[in-house]
């Protein structure tokens, strides 16, 4: 029985590192402290997808998701911006990328270095290395260890999500992923 969405909300189990209760967040504006750092940190991706903003501003031809893009934070940077999060409270490190995530050979790094920060690490992925028969047990394995909530982007049926992201076969590593997780 519900008794007020406001207290419903403060003890439904959420996805780990995305839930903070309200006397939490409350308590953080009082002390003047964050609670989630949300960083893109790479511009390389194996999808193409129409929706995607990153098309708007840095098309090159049929390759720009190919190769990341100048300017983008170096390891040390990276690993700067989580420890002054950490120094500000923040309690979750969401990687979304402004492409795939998990084919940057940067990304285990930092999520190795968030955990030991304390925070917890939410990944965004297409789940194309994840649903990979070669990289994807291994993937699953090593983001299970270090405690990372993993959100597997679903954009529908095999044939509409094939055709948002423009990859004949996107969906079925999807799914993959999505069993590989389980």
């Amino acid at each position: 029985m519900f008794t007020t969405l406001s207290q419903d909300l403060d003890t439904t189990p959420r996805m780990l590192g995305w839930h903070h209760s309200r006397a939490a967040c409350q308590e953080a504006l009082d002390r003047g402290e964050m609670l989630h750092l949300l960083a893109e940190t790479t511009n390389r991706c194996d999808f193409d997808c129409e929706y995607c903003y990153t098309v708007l501003s840095t098309v090159d031809g049929d390759a720009f998701h190919a190769k990341p893009l100048s300017g983008e934070l170096a390891l040390d940077e990276r690993l700067a911006l989580i420890d002054a999060a950490a120094a500000l409270g923040a309690k979750s490190y969401d990687i979304v990328g402004a492409g795939e995530p998990l084919i940057d050979s940067l990304c285990l790094k930092q999520i190795e270095h968030a955990v030991t920060r304390g925070l917890q690490p939410i990944v965004f992925t297409n789940g194309s290395v994840l649903g990979s028969p070669r990289r994807g047990h291994r993937m699953a394995e090593r983001l299970w260890e270090l405690g990372v909530t993993v959100v597997v982007k679903h954009h529908g049926p095999a044939d509409v999500h094939d055709r948002i992201v423009r990859r004949k076969g996107a969906a079925e590593r999807r799914d993959r992923a999505r069993t590989t997780l389980m």
